[in-house]
């Protein structure tokens, strides 16, 4: 192999890893695309929720109880207007003036967090349910009570369900009669236990209402999953909040902010040693056939020049043989004049070689 060739024969080995790489590289970020995009949701999820957490501590006395009482006024002066489909553009409504003000410390629009333990689901609660708001958590429909509690009360929160970059309620369908979530506003944790589940059309959900009897919470949210053509209505009525109860023990780990920095680090640092690793074998291995070929190649070109010598050697010597001697290694010649007697030095030489002869007597 000439030192061409062998120059092309490297840049198609690097180009040919380069695009493996870039494959695996391609391959990778699809399939890790959920799932990293979820662990960032959740990440930011959680700062909000310790940041909201923070300033309720912070919260002097006063504030608090003033927070509360403008959020009574509020769902004291509910006009009862009937609900909209949170989910079909254009269905949306005047917000009361006042609306934006009540339960919100930080000015970010948070004003509680809902937590469903059955499956691990910690989410900030945000007013309305524009369509930027419920990409980045759980809406309250606006029309409806604040969740502070209330006999006579039913607040109707909101999230999205598949979206591939958030989980949200994509399990929310997972929930039972008889589990239990919770929602914190201002520090207090106010605990409900699922009385109803049901299915609607887009058009009966103006037929949530409050109960003048009873604290009700109602979470809503698409439904067949990825087809959206119904609503899952799950209903939670207040219970007394005990947060020793089993039923209020998260099946699956919930990780703090921080520990997702720690996790996203290590994740991100493993996936470029993982796809380093996979280039460097690739290169290793091209490199190596490419090299036994080129050594194979001019190995085998010096054998067979040496062969071609050889058997030019040998055929010279064959014919010279032949010339001389016949199959059984006699000289014919000589031979021929013992049995005839006669002088056969001037007779042409005879032989099996064909054609005429290379050498001549005289």
């Amino acid at each position: 192999m000439t030192h061409h060739d062998r120059a092309v024969a490297d840049a198609h080995s690097a180009l040919a890893t380069a695009l493996a790489v870039l494959l695996i590289i391609g391959g990778i970020g699809v399939f890790s695309y959920p799932l990293v995009a979820n662990m960032l949701a959740d990440r930011e999820h959680a700062e909000v929720i310790r940041n909201y957490g923070t300033a309720t501590s912070e919260l002097d006395p006063d504030e608090k109880q003033r927070q509360l009482q403008l959020a009574q006024e509020y769902n004291d002066n509910l006009a009862g207007d009937p609900l909209h489909d949170p989910f079909v553009e254009g269905s949306g409504y005047a917000l009361p003036t006042n609306y934006n003000d009540v339960l919100n410390l930080a000015g970010d629009g948070v004003m509680g967090t809902l937590t469903i333990p059955k499956i691990a689901l910690n989410l900030p609660i945000y007013h309305g349910i524009d369509e930027e708001t419920l990409e980045q958590g759980v809406g309250h429909m606006s029309q409806t009570a604040l969740p502070i509690g209330g006999i006579g009360t039913r607040s109707v929160l909101t999230g999205h369900r598949g979206l591939p970059s958030a989980e949200l309620f994509t399990r929310l369908d997972e929930l039972d009669t008889g589990d239990l979530f919770t929602i914190t506003v201002l520090g207090d944790t106010l605990a409900y236990r699922v009385v109803d589940i049901d299915v609607v059309t887009p058009d009966k959900i103006n037929e949530i209402l409050p109960d003048p009897d009873r604290d009700l919470v109602t979470l809503v949210t698409c439904t067949p999953y990825a087809v959206n053509t119904h609503r899952l209505l799950v209903t939670g009525e207040r219970t007394d909040y005990d947060p020793d109860d089993p039923d209020l023990t998260p099946t699956h780990t919930v990780i703090s902010a921080r520990s997702w920095d720690t996790w996203l680090r290590w994740g991100g640092v493993s996936a470029a040693v993982t796809i380093g690793a996979i280039a460097a074998a690739i290169l290793h291995r091209r490199r190596a056939r490419n090299a036994a070929r080129g050594d194979g190649g001019t190995g085998g070109n010096a054998v067979g020049a040496v062969g071609d010598d050889d058997d030019d050697d040998d055929d010279g010597t064959a014919r010279d043989g032949d010339a001389t001697r016949d199959g059984d290694g006699k000289n014919p010649t000589r031979d021929a004049g013992h049995e005839t007697g006669q002088n056969t030095t001037n007779e042409p030489k005879r032989g099996r070689m064909e054609g005429p002869p290379r050498h001549s007597r005289t």
